[in-house]
């Protein structure tokens, strides 16, 4: 069953109340409490994957808040990952992520749609990177190697 989403302020409209100083200032004052795997499945068609042939990757998140307090927060990071090879699906990973996080400072909406929008998934990938490979190769299938996320702004988005 899914927790209850909280309403994350539009992305614009935070950013216009929230300069990048002071969204600084309030990350610093942030403490990651956890990331925890709520969910996984995945699939492989093997006999579609040809020694040789690069399996092309497209890598989708959707993110929410599920909890907001005045001092924490939790948010849900949902990735899929689908490989393809000759625009057929030969893997599929999907895989969501919970961060709990705690403020010293009152965590404002804006610093919480802002932190969900690119700050959130710095924190995840290092896990999905690990998570996609190991869990391909024991799938019996080519591991996938998740490039570096050099900015958050490559992933495919959309807010729930």
């Amino acid at each position: 069953m899914n927790p209850p989403t909280v309403q994350l302020v539009d992305f614009e409209s935070a950013r216009s109340k929230l300069s990048p100083e002071d969204y600084r200032k309030s990350l610093d004052q942030v403490t990651l409490l956890g990331i925890t795997l709520e969910r996984l499945d995945a699939v492989a068609d093997r006999e579609a994957i040809v020694p040789g042939n690069s399996i092309r990757l497209q890598i989708f998140r959707e993110f929410s808040a599920i909890s907001a307090e005045p001092q924490s927060a939790g948010l849900v990071l949902a990735y899929t990952i689908t490989g393809t090879v000759q625009k057929k699906r030969v893997v599929q990973i999907k895989a969501t992520y919970r961060l709990d996080l705690a403020s010293i400072a009152e965590l404002s909406p804006e610093f919480i749609s802002i932190y969900a929008r690119f700050s959130a998934d710095i924190n995840v990938w290092p896990y999905l990177r690990e998570l996609a490979d190991s869990l391909t190769r024991r799938m019996n299938v080519p591991g996938l190697t998740l490039p570096l996320l050099k900015s958050p702004s490559v992933l495919n988005r959309r807010t729930k």
